[in-house]
């Protein structure tokens, strides 16, 4: 199933650098970009890193591309967070704060979609107002700037080689939305909102690695 994503022979070498990683005492996550290829990979993943000894998180694929729908349902992303919560809440090693995780559950549109302002009017309790543009960017491999992964090739980005750095960050205050239903970017959110519970299991994730 992670060949059929990431290309044959990938998943052997996943493990064997998993396994080098480990054998050098490093700090090592697995992150898991779920789609219709490994949907039912889930529970193989948790028992993995509960048996490896490392932090596993999940993600949602960014798609930009015809990829064979790669996308969850609404029902298939729920039932991944209730799963994902469970397996939280019974020891295993998921690198989610449970307040994330329930912000997704919560997320009253569609994993895929990101608001505007005006949309997400009436669910603030369930929309964390966007501080990317803020704090980082994504910048790739040809200078191009863009506030993340989400809004990658979507979006007016400005070249730093072209511009440089500071007039390229500058244009990420541009940017169309004001909130998004991806955990990564729910995360930070909640970190830079001053979420004390988020900040407390942040650093005990971060400490404990």
């Amino acid at each position: 199933e992670n060949d059929v994503n990431r290309g044959e022979g990938s998943f052997q070498k996943a493990l064997e650098a998993i396994e080098l990683c480990k054998s050098w005492g490093l700090a090592t996550r697995i992150k898991a970009v779920i789609t219709q290829n490994n949907i039912f990979s889930v529970d193989f993943l948790c028992n993995f890193a509960k048996e490896k000894g490392v932090v596993l998180t999940f993600t949602l694929a960014t798609v930009h591309t015809e990829s064979g729908g790669l996308e969850l349902t609404r029902e298939q992303g729920v039932e991944l967070w209730n799963k994902v919560r469970d397996y939280k809440k019974n020891g295993y090693p998921i690198g989610h704060t449970l307040t994330s995780i329930d912000f997704m559950l919560r997320w009253p549109y569609g994993y895929y979609d990101w608001v505007d302002e005006e949309t997400s009017k009436g669910y603030e309790s369930d929309v964390l107002p966007c501080k990317r543009n803020e704090l980082s960017c994504y910048a790739d491999v040809d200078g191009m700037i863009y506030p993340c992964a989400v809004l990658w090739d979507n979006f007016p980005g400005k070249n730093l080689l072209d511009v440089g750095v500071d007039q390229a960050f500058d244009n990420l205050k541009y940017k169309p939305c004001h909130s998004c239903g991806f955990i990564a970017e729910i995360e930070l959110n909640l970190l830079f909102s001053l979420s004390i519970r988020n900040i407390f299991a942040s650093a005990k994730y971060f400490l404990r690695n």
